[in-house]
């Protein structure tokens, strides 16, 4: 279904996260705040920490743009890890129009993986695939 227009990051990446991003949660959401993770074949991925997203518990927000001409689809796994090494992860899919971008928990890219007060150390992706749509989003 991804033919060649798929790509895949199977070892996954994973950036730290580190505590001095807490400050993101009070400055506005301008493009300076967002932290790189991957920008592949015309589609940017970053994120933003929240060390107390829902006053407790460490969360993260997730944007997606495509800076394509051409709509496309796209899939791949978010993977949190505590800093003892343990995993939560959560598959996504989606598509987005040409020069769309997409950000927040309205568009299924909001997460608190922890909800017992465990904190986040990394966060990265894996199996990322995207694949141009032709004919335009469905």
């Amino acid at each position: 279904m991804w033919g060649r227009w798929g790509t895949t990051i199977g070892v996954g990446l994973l950036l730290l996260l580190f505590s001095g991003m807490a400050h993101a949660q009070n400055t506005r959401w301008a493009d300076e705040v967002w932290k790189p993770i991957i920008t592949h074949e015309g589609v940017a991925f970053s994120y933003i920490f929240y060390s107390e997203a829902d006053n407790t518990n460490n969360g993260v927000v997730v944007r997606i743009d495509n800076t394509n001409d051409y709509p496309i689809r796209y899939r791949f796994r978010i993977v949190f890890r505590t800093w003892r090494g343990e995993e939560h992860t959560e598959q996504v899919t989606g598509t987005l129009q040409a020069g769309q971008m997409k950000t927040g928990d309205n568009d299924g890219l909001f997460w608190i993986p922890f909800v017992d007060g465990r904190s986040i150390g990394e966060v990265g992706l894996r199996g990322y695939a995207v694949e141009p749509i032709r004919g335009g989003v469905q």
